[in-house]
């Protein structure tokens, strides 16, 4: 069993990256930053930097994602900020991914991120980000591009609690994570996920 939590928030609200160390201390497995903008006010963080500074304060716990939302940015910008942060962590990150919650708020219009295809935004994304991540020559839109410094793929979790999603977790990643499901929703989606699998076997 692996156990991990998010940062607790200062009385300012903001994240608090010096607890990493105390949950270091304490033997968690890992310290998480949700990827949570919506534009309308409501705090938020970006969790590249939360994470970021997490790992200068730290030496072992692992730093997740959980989820970044790739349809929000460029699969090259994801690759490199990814290569970054192993190269600062030691190769701590793991990266949780999906297609994101807030497709219609004020937050993903502004930045032009896509509010339909979202799906298969994250696929492309996710076929090209471990190539992107290794350094190698990757096709990205009508581009080959080479990223460096190369850096380790981190492990890449796929989020959601839909039948694309375990799908995508099944072809693309090493791990699901499904969210705010009852244990009895789960059990039942454990047993689908090993159904799809096996098609794929």
């Amino acid at each position: 069993m692996r156990i991990s939590t998010t940062l607790p928030l200062t009385q300012t609200g903001v994240p608090d990256i010096s607890m990493a160390r105390h949950l270091e201390d304490l033997g968690y497995d890992a310290v998480g930053m949700a990827d949570f903008i919506v534009g309308d006010g409501t705090p938020s963080f970006d969790a590249t930097l939360i994470l970021a500074g997490a790992a200068t304060v730290t030496e072992k716990i692992g730093l997740e994602f959980g989820v970044l939302s790739l349809p929000l940015r460029p699969t090259a910008w994801v690759a490199t900020q990814m290569q970054t942060l192993q190269h600062l962590s030691g190769n701590r990150v793991v990266l949780g991914v999906g297609i994101g919650g807030f497709p219609g708020s004020p937050f993903w219009r502004a930045v032009g991120a896509p509010l339909h295809g979202r799906g298969r935004w994250t696929d492309v994304a996710l076929q090209a980000l471990p190539g992107l991540i290794r350094g190698e020559p990757t096709k990205v839109g009508d581009q080959e591009i080479t990223l460096g410094p190369a850096a380790s793929v981190p492990p890449i979790l796929i989020g959601g609690n839909s039948e694309a999603a375990m799908r995508r977790a099944v072809l693309y990643g090493d791990g699901w994570v499904p969210s705010l499901v009852s244990p009895a929703t789960l059990a039942k989606k454990v047993i689908r996920l090993r159904e799809i699998a096996h098609e794929f076997a």
